[in-house]
């Protein structure tokens, strides 16, 4: 089974009594079927591959955005991380484009949602930001961290995220605030976005998992 986008999988731990373990339920939801694998992208987490019984290949969209950044004039980019969860992957994605790396210190109120951000570990101050993370629900997290970035200075943001989950307003929200540019895939469809969406086709990346 492809599944390039699993759902549920952003609730990969019980953060307040009384909540379900969502992703381990999708996981034996999903095992009911007589699958020989699962083909998935980028899943919120490493620890979510401990819910299955049967071989899973998570596959990172990161090659698609680090291919477009090349392309780039980089001198004056700086990778920020959004929040702890981010903190890995940016890492990783920001060693691989030879650049600076910054991490925001983020915490969300877990009934309202509401985000707080506390502070940042280094200077962005002229900076294009490039903030990747590997889903977009509600865009709270990455609005908030752009209003501060450009607040500490920052020149321009881009985002890159692999899964756009396009919940109803989101999308308009992302457009109307000052994110510059939006890159995401097709892991999950939506109607063709305005211009400042560029979306990468991961079929390529499918085809060489299953060649």
């Amino acid at each position: 089974a492809v599944i390039p986008y699993i759902g549920y999988t952003k609730q990969d731990k019980v953060f307040r009594v009384g909540e379900s373990l969502s992703a381990k339920v999708i996981a034996k939801v999903l095992q009911t079927a007589p699958l020989r694998r699962i083909i998935a992208f980028d899943l919120h987490n490493q620890a979510i591959l401990g819910f299955f019984d049967l071989p899973v290949t998570n596959i990172s969209a990161s090659p698609l955005f680090i291919d477009h950044f090349h392309k780039l004039k980089l001198d004056n980019y700086k990778v920020v991380a959004p929040d702890s969860g981010a903190a890995k992957k940016s890492s990783t994605f920001a060693s691989t484009l030879g650049i600076d790396i910054v991490y925001i210190d983020k915490k969300r109120n877990l009934s309202t949602g509401d985000v707080l951000i506390k502070g940042i570990s280094g200077p962005v101050v002229g900076r294009d930001i490039i903030m990747i993370d590997d889903m977009v629900a509600t865009g709270s997290t990455l609005i908030e961290s752009s209003k501060y970035l450009y607040h500490q200075g920052a020149k321009s943001i881009t985002i890159a995220v692999t899964h756009f989950l396009n919940l109803p307003g989101v999308q308009e929200k992302l457009i109307k605030s000052d994110i510059e540019k939006i890159i995401t895939t097709n892991t999950v469809n939506f109607p063709l976005p305005p211009s400042k969406f560029t979306i990468f086709d991961i079929s390529p990346l499918i085809l060489k998992e299953l060649s």
